[in-house]
């Protein structure tokens, strides 16, 4: 086991964090106690590019320094995104601009407003890992980063309440192949991201092509933001064609609602220029709109 300790700098910036977290909900591993050895989790907040390939978790024993799990270390279990209900109180008052149960639009726009930078398809991303072991009982640090921007970073703490834990195996009930861990099963696949940029005004609708080549796999198209557009695909295997429609009138506000995701194995996505169409609702030309495939190449680390 490597030890490594944190430089000042670091070690003042964590300092720092916890005492702006104290003004809001704050973040707290789940479970809040645990012996050393055990799996626990940690809410980071909206994380679009993390991944166990670029993190890296880092676990002070009270009293002790800092241990370190790079990058893909088998002691990260897997980084998964939580999305709300769609029918969740949150969703449908922020959807329809009402609050259903007090305050609820207002806390949806402060996730777009605040966190997402205007982007509404929200979901907290939970970073599962094994405490090492032995640890000193008391309260331990725990420090998670993205490795190529360590700015982005989230600090906790967990109580140590006894040694000789174990990590949760994560399996099934059922028998047969289903009895084997599942956690990674919730781990982001390789996927692109597709989004619009636009010269100024937002269209109604957007009609667009895609040349790819096959991969790994065959295409799949995701729409990520729930009750605002409607997705119509087809893919012939080299070519992907994409109409996207708003689910009423006034639901697409943004040309950040337009984005959505294109997974299933498929390599080389290249929007043509030629064939992205935008219409205003009337069905007139929306010219400048044009599209951006970008690739989440995400390897997802052997076992778990």
């Amino acid at each position: 086991m490597t030890i490594f300790t944190i430089p000042m700098a670091k070690r003042l910036a964590i300092i720092l964090s916890v005492f702006l977290m104290a003004g809001c909900a704050g973040t707290q591993t789940f479970n809040q106690y645990a012996k050393s050895g055990e799996t626990v989790a940690i809410p980071t907040g909206y994380q679009p590019d993390w991944s166990r390939d670029n993190i890296s978790v880092w676990v002070q024993e009270q009293g002790g320094d800092y241990v370190q799990y790079p990058a893909n270390d088998p002691r990260i279990r897997a980084v998964v995104n939580f999305y709300p209900d769609p029918l969740s109180s949150l969703v449908v008052s922020n959807r329809t601009e009402q609050d259903i149960t007090p305050f609820a639009e207002g806390y949806g726009s402060t996730i777009t407003n605040t966190f997402t930078s205007g982007d509404r398809d929200w979901y907290q991303t939970v970073v599962f890992f094994d405490l090492p072991d032995p640890m000193n009982l008391g309260t331990a640090n725990v420090y998670v980063e993205e490795v190529a921007n360590t700015s982005n970073f989230v600090n906790t703490t967990v109580n140590i309440v006894g040694t000789g834990g174990a990590p949760h195996g994560f399996g099934t009930n059922a028998g047969g192949p289903l009895q084997r861990v599942h956690l990674a099963t919730l781990e982001r696949a390789s996927h692109y991201v597709v989004t619009l940029t636009d010269s100024g005004e937002v269209p109604h609708a957007v009609q667009m092509e895609f040349s790819h080549t096959t991969g790994v796999g065959k295409a799949y198209v995701v729409e990520p933001i729930s009750g605002v557009k409607n997705i119509s695909w087809t893919d012939d295997g080299s070519t992907l064609r994409v109409v996207i429609l708003p689910a009423e009138d006034t639901a697409l506000r943004s040309i950040d609602d337009f984005k959505f995701y294109v997974a299933g194995g498929v390599t080389n996505l290249v929007p043509d220029p030629l064939k992205t169409q935008a219409f205003d609702i009337n069905g007139g030309d929306v010219p400048g709109v044009s599209a951006v495939a970008t690739p989440h190449n995400i390897v997802i680390a052997d076992g778990l």
